[in-house]
């Protein structure tokens, strides 16, 4: 269900870019849509999981239906999520600008790094409420770290540019 979605976020995200959105008068998602849209397929993913068998014995049309409840649930919680961000914490300081810097960089190495961290976690004997958070701070510093690296390489110097303006 993932491989429409990639690539179908990766081109939002161009058009959001190359339209200026997140500027001052670009379009800023409405938080509230999103978020009813969220809830509503939050509670729809589940119960469609759930009954489906019951409902239909096509297997297509049951995948059909949980990609299509897969993908508004990301888009809804992405759209509500930046939505949220734009209107609550749209303001800048050093932290900030160095990760919107880096960002470029972080998107392409984080995979790399995200893999083995959780291969080397999944051994330790936590629960989940626990693992997750350590994976995430773990993995987020250590991305972080290696997209500053890389951002030296001839490829990824864009966001050395942004740190310089």
């Amino acid at each position: 269900c993932r491989v429409l979605t990639y690539p179908l976020f990766f081109l939002a995200g161009v058009y959001a870019w190359r339209n200026h959105w997140f500027t001052t008068g670009g379009y800023v998602p409405n938080q509230m849509i999103w978020f009813s849209l969220f809830v509503i397929v939050s509670f729809a993913y589940p119960i469609w999981y759930i009954m489906n068998p019951f409902v239909t014995s096509s297997m297509e049309v049951q995948k059909g239906v949980l990609w299509v409840l897969h993908a508004l649930l990301l888009v809804s919680a992405v759209f509500g999520f930046l939505g949220f961000c734009k209107e609550n914490l749209d303001f800048t300081n050093g932290v900030l600008s160095r990760l919107a810097a880096n960002s470029y960089t972080m998107y392409y190495v984080h995979m790399a790094v995200l893999f083995p961290i959780v291969y080397l976690m999944v051994p330790l004997d936590l629960i989940v409420w626990l693992k997750a958070p350590l994976v995430f701070i773990v993995a987020y510093i250590a991305i972080y770290i290696v997209g500053r690296i890389f951002m030296f390489l001839p490829f990824f110097s864009a966001g050395k540019k942004v740190l310089a303006k």
